[in-house]
């Protein structure tokens, strides 16, 4: 057996025979074995991960070679499962109800998570004449994890949740990571709220935060916006156009902001890696990211 690690030069001899039908080109994770004083290193077979070829082979090689935990616990799987959003027809337990504002999730159109939302209109303070009240929106996954629970450890162990181009090792069981915690167009939704007040010029006024419950507007993605906003033929929103209008006259209002405080503003190559409909990779492609701080 050769090691998939480049630095290990060592040949492991396996203590278990192949089993029938399986190619020799195969991947697997070894446990390493004692080694003797002759006959080389040694090794044992805790798993097949399949065909080196295949389309997940390099996903789950990185994910054995890194000791990525891909399981998890049945306990954290029992509270994921039994997890309860607030109820949108009792008592919301001090949230508010943000479900008349059109809060939207604008991402990439290769996003996976959908977990925050925005929203804003002009503040009708008369002292704040040009300025702007804006609602940030996350997922409460707060009101799910709680501290010391199951899926509490399990996520510390974890740390974040690990991307590839074909899967995703979640932090979270797909139950909270991929629905009640992913902000889902028409779906109640519990989520911690930032009201931002900000003048003309993109300079905080005051804010505020609390939990609440939102039912997001719409998926929108950073391409769509854009063609919307240039009016580019067929662009259409499912999204009223002052809201757009509003969320744009923030955002140049915070803009200002920034650039009065001179942040830089890079423009660094983006690489992707495009999937066919097999999961094998079709093509790579580069582009721009353009990357603000301070």
């Amino acid at each position: 057996m050769i090691p998939a690690d480049r630095r290990d030069k060592s040949e492991y001899r396996v203590l278990a025979m192949t089993p029938p039908g399986c190619p020799m080109a195969s991947l697997s994770s070894p446990r390493r074995l004692p080694s003797r004083r002759f006959g080389g290193k040694r090794a044992r077979i805790v798993e097949r991960l399949g065909p080196a070829d295949a389309p997940s082979s390099i996903s789950r090689l990185t994910i054995a070679a890194f000791d990525i935990p891909s399981e998890f616990p049945r306990e954290a799987l029992a509270e994921a499962a039994a997890a309860q959003p607030p109820n949108p027809t009792g008592d919301l337990a001090g949230r508010a109800d943000l479900r008349d504002l059109a809060l939207v999730t604008i991402d990439g159109e290769d996003a996976r998570d959908f977990d925050d939302a925005v929203w804003a209109e002009a503040d009708a303070n008369p002292e704040n004449r040009g300025g702007w009240h804006i609602v940030v929106a996350i997922a409460d996954v707060g009101h799910y994890v709680q501290p010391g629970s199951a899926l509490d450890r399990e996520a510390a162990h974890r740390g974040n949740s690990v991307y590839f181009p074909d899967q995703v090792v979640p932090m979270l069981p797909e139950a909270l990571s991929n629905d009640l915690c992913s902000l889902k167009p028409g779906e109640d939704r519990a989520c911690v709220a930032a009201h931002l007040w900000v003048d003309a010029n993109g300079r905080k006024r005051r804010h505020r935060f609390g939990r609440a419950l939102m039912r997001s507007a719409a998926r929108l993605t950073y391409e769509t916006v854009q063609a919307a906003r240039d009016s580019q033929p067929g662009a259409l929103l499912p999204l009223l156009p002052e809201r757009l209008e509003a969320l744009y006259g923030a955002f140049g209002a915070l803009d200002r902001a920034r650039r009065a405080r001179g942040a830089l503003e890079l423009d660094l190559t983006e690489h992707r890696i495009v999937l066919d409909a097999e999961r094998r990779r079709s093509r790579s492609c580069r582009g721009i990211a353009s990357t603000a701080t301070g």
